[in-house]
């Protein structure tokens, strides 16, 4: 009971970050293959709140044998103009052309659409989407009752 308080200590500390890393992930998941297994399955039937797993997404440039999964919480904006030029295909020229500051060819990082979903599961997607951010004016749960619930755990009630 003490590893599973000392793991949830751990991933409170992690959720209270932007976002955690892979790296981060992966070490909570070498320390218990239940963990493993019980993440791998909460993703695989879109139970894990945040990410949004398909099994496949059609012909791409870069198959997946395993599944795609989606970052709902990674939001980013970009202009109307932008994302009709995206979907259309733009080069780096076209970018800097077009005057388009939002598109930054020389990082790493850079995301683009590999995919067009489909009905049902665009919607669905979409209806996750509104779920992890449809806040109905509840507040959060007050900090002072983490540590008790904590202490349960530590000492196996």
């Amino acid at each position: 009971m003490h590893e599973c308080a000392a793991l949830i200590e751990e991933i409170q500390e992690l959720r209270s970050k932007s976002s955690i890393s892979a790296i981060q992930l992966k070490k909570i998941c070498s320390t218990s293959s239940k963990t493993a297994e019980k993440l791998a399955k909460e993703l695989w039937g879109n139970q894990l709140s945040g990410y949004y797993f398909l099994k496949d997404i059609g012909e791409t440039e870069h198959g997946s044998n395993c599944g795609y999964v989606i970052l709902l919480r990674e939001i980013h904006h970009i202009s109307r103009d932008a994302a009709a030029l995206i979907g259309g295909g733009i080069t780096e020229l076209d970018s800097i052309e077009k005057k388009i500051p939002s598109l930054n060819f020389s990082v790493m990082d850079f995301s683009y659409p590999v995919a067009k979903l489909s009905s049902p599961w665009i919607e669905h997607v979409m209806q996750q989407f509104s779920i992890l951010f449809n806040r109905i004016g509840l507040p959060d749960s007050p900090e002072n009752t983490f540590p008790p619930l904590l202490e349960a755990f530590k000492n196996g009630k």
